[in-house]
């Protein structure tokens, strides 16, 4: 059993700025949370580059931008540039939209290890480990990605968009 210190949520910076509706629509594909993260970096703000980059529609690509800017989760100044609102959004694990915002970037990652680029970094393995080592293991886990956030905060400017996806778990059933 992990304590509270452990758990993710209490390691990372979170700001809960969506109600259940905004969090249904914002996790409900990934090109939400894409775009949304796309336009911290002024590169971005070609519509017509940003669409051909991630591969969406020009009507996708508003649909998400008017979603986007009607939640307050991008500004916009006086001058009509687009400002990234300061916040950093998180999901809790027992959101109802954990699931499917999983399911989205698994499914991105499928598609990137079809493209084959020598950039990219995939690895899966199976391992057996004592049962009294899963929470040093997880440790571990937790470690990385709260450093990793802190060197991916200092990365600028942001010339491109990655996703990454990390999943440690036990093999066995319930049923077993």
């Amino acid at each position: 059993i992990f304590d509270e210190s452990q758990k993710l949520l209490s390691r990372l910076p979170a700001i809960d700025k969506s109600s259940d509706e905004i969090a249904s629509i914002y996790y409900s594909h990934w090109s939400y949370s894409a775009v949304h993260v796309a336009l911290f970096s002024p590169r971005f703000h070609n519509e017509k580059f940003l669409c051909e980059y991630l591969g969406i529609s020009f009507s996708r690509y508003k649909r998400i931008f008017n979603f986007l800017k009607k939640s307050k989760l991008i500004l916009l100044s006086k001058e009509g540039k687009i400002q990234a609102a300061p916040l950093n959004l998180h999901l809790p694990k027992d959101s109802p939209h954990i699931l499917k915002h999983h399911v989205n970037w698994k499914l991105k990652a499928l598609e990137a290890l079809e493209r084959e680029n020598e950039h990219h970094f995939h690895y899966s393995s199976m391992v057996g480990i004592a049962e009294s080592d899963l929470p040093k293991f997880k440790e571990s886990f937790l470690k990385f990605v709260t450093e990793f956030r802190a060197q991916v905060k200092d990365s600028t400017p942001e010339e491109i968009l990655c996703a990454y996806t990390i999943n440690f778990f036990e093999l066995k059933t319930d049923k077993s």
